[in-house]
């Protein structure tokens, strides 16, 4: 007997190919049967009565790998299907130890565990317990971070073997590949040169090399929404060099190179027509994109540390150092025309954002720009009156009206697959840096595909063996005998966000099974208790020179 058997599922097997009708079985963690089932039996029965059946999605770029430790529910990305990630992008990882926090995670809550090296790490996350999967990338930053600290220079031979001699112990263990953030300290210190001699390593490996590219954070920082074209081309030449000098990385180092969260301006434009003149030329290169690319809320303390972090003539010192030097009104000027603090504190945006949580009903839901006239303050002036106001920590969140739909180009172009660039968030305090994005972003390019014409068997694909066969990941993505049974159960006309900006833990609904390694983890539309998500390492040994 096995352990699962679906019944009468509108099969959709992840390839891009026609749908077809029939049953799935599954036998320790693997599928075992698609097509006639009538001859089994299963120990749970499921009658899918022509419900959608198809791979569980996954989510090629987060920040999750804390919250892998420090979360175990992961409910939003459960209600949305999602059952794998992969993690430590943007020059940010768990390896080889916790000591970069880094200005994309919140790692409140970690004091408790301590890890060196990527199997340590997973065996933690295993004891802890996590209902999907994830697959993990290692940072330049971290290593960067682990060997130089923030130091502005480049590496001496000796730091860069032992960064290298990092980097091969962590693939040796099973990462998938290196990630980079070029606009985030140390990561952006990284120059081509070593990052060429990262890669070398990456592809004596298989693995890939996904990058943040350089100064691509300023692009996004003039917008709330990826479909608003508002840099100047100044800036958008920035932004291509950075795609120009992944591409030559991938050409000088032979690696396969990932293009991270590309903005949806260059999509249809000459960023992609690099990424395609690359290919032709033998450069292996693929690109993801947000589908809700919302700016994250944060709470006004939390943003005090993120200027912090960004900033160079800050990041080394403590946050009272920090702050006491943000009181300069000349100092916040500066501050407020650096490209990577754009969105929040720029004369042009700061007084977009809205209040919530600040404990006053005549505050919540009020602009940074309201309240700056009524104090007679600028809007810079304003924001960073709250963000240093130490007693008094408020949210800040975007305005409702920047949530839009994407073009049609981020969404069916083969080389695109989506993603939601979510971060961790602390669970004690779930409001301190937070979005709907780990809430909506699959469960929205569904809906936006949908409504594009686009063909359920190709969004499905999309969500699946895209992302896994492109991260070297080839033992799931696919209803196909003999994966791992990543599987999702769902009724494609209910598969529906609810989340928003100010309500951003609504859950998405439609989803009715969900099984991670065969084991359910949602059983008729129920969280179970289960927790048999993994961490992917994968076996991996070097190539011939």
């Amino acid at each position: 007997m096995l352990d699962h058997v679906i019944r009468n599922a509108r099969i959709l097997d992840g390839t891009g190919a026609p749908a077809t009708f029939g049953d799935v079985g599954i036998n320790q963690g693997k599928i075992v049967f698609v097509g006639d089932g009538s001859r089994e039996r299963g120990r749970n029965e499921v009658n899918a009565d022509g419900r959608t059946l198809a791979p569980g999605f996954w989510d090629p770029h987060t920040h999750l790998e804390y919250d892998m430790l420090l979360d175990q529910s992961q409910v939003g990305l459960v209600a949305q299907g999602v059952t794998t990630t992969i993690t430590g992008n943007c020059g940010t990882s768990m390896y080889p130890t916790k000591s970069l926090r880094g200005v994309l995670t919140n790692s409140a809550g970690l004091e408790q565990f301590e890890w060196r090296g990527m199997r340590q790490y997973a065996g933690l996350v295993h004891h802890v317990g996590t209902p999907i999967n994830s697959s993990p990338l290692i940072a330049n930053g971290s290593l960067r971070y682990e060997v130089m600290g923030n130091d502005d220079r480049q590496a001496t031979p000796d730091e860069l073997r032992q960064m290298l001699t990092l980097l091969e112990d962590g693939l040796q263990e099973g990462a998938i590949g290196l990630s980079s953030g070029l606009d985030y300290i140390p990561s952006l210190y990284s120059d081509t040169d070593e990052l060429v001699e990262f890669c070398k390593v990456v592809a004596k490996y298989g693995g890939v090399y996904a990058s943040h590219t350089r100064d691509c954070s300023p692009i996004y920082a003039y917008s709330y929404h990826a479909t608003e074209v508002l840099a100047p081309a100044s800036e958008r030449a920035l932004h291509l060099n950075g795609v120009l000098e992944l591409i030559e990385i991938g050409r000088k180092s032979g690696a396969r190179v990932h293009l991270s969260h590309l903005h949806a301006s260059g999509i249809v434009g000459t960023e992609m027509a690099a990424v395609r003149e690359a290919r032709r030329q033998g450069v292996d290169i693929t690109v993801d994109a947000m589908s809700y690319n919302v700016s994250y809320s944060i709470r006004s303390d939390l943003l005090l540390r993120r200027v912090k972090e960004r900033s160079p003539d800050l990041v080394n010192l403590s946050i009272e150092e920090a702050r006491a030097r943000m009181q300069d009104p000349l100092f916040q000027g500066e501050l407020s025309r650096r490209p990577q603090l754009r969105r929040h504190i720029s004369p042009e945006r700061a007084g977009t954002w809205e209040l919530s949580r600040t404990g006053s009903r005549n505050w919540d839901g009020r602009t940074v720009a309201q309240l700056a006239a009524e104090q007679g303050k600028t809007h810079v002036e304003m924001m960073f009156s709250l963000i240093l106001d130490e007693q008094n920590p408020v949210g800040i969140v975007p305005p409702a009206s920047v949530v839009k739909p994407v073009p049609i180009e981020q969404i069916d172009d083969p080389l695109i697959m989506p993603i939601s660039d979510a971060l961790a968030s602390d669970p004690a305090d779930p409001y301190g840096t937070y979005s709907a994005r780990g809430y909506v972003s699959t469960v929205r390019f569904w809906e936006m595909a949908r409504a594009y014409g686009i063909s359920e068997e190709e969004i499905v694909r999309h969500l699946t063996t895209l992302p896994a066969r492109r991260f070297g990941v080839w033992d799931r993505g696919a209803v196909a005998v003999g994966q791992q049974a990543d599987l999702v159960l769902f009724s494609p006309d209910d598969y529906r966000a609810t989340a928003d900006t100010h309500e951003p833990f609504n859950l998405a609904s439609g989803m009715e099974w969900i099984f991670v390694n065969g084991v359910p983890i949602l059983a008729s539309g129920e969280r179970t208790a289960n927790l048999p998500g993994k961490i992917l390492l994968k076996e991996r040994v070097p190539t011939a020179a």
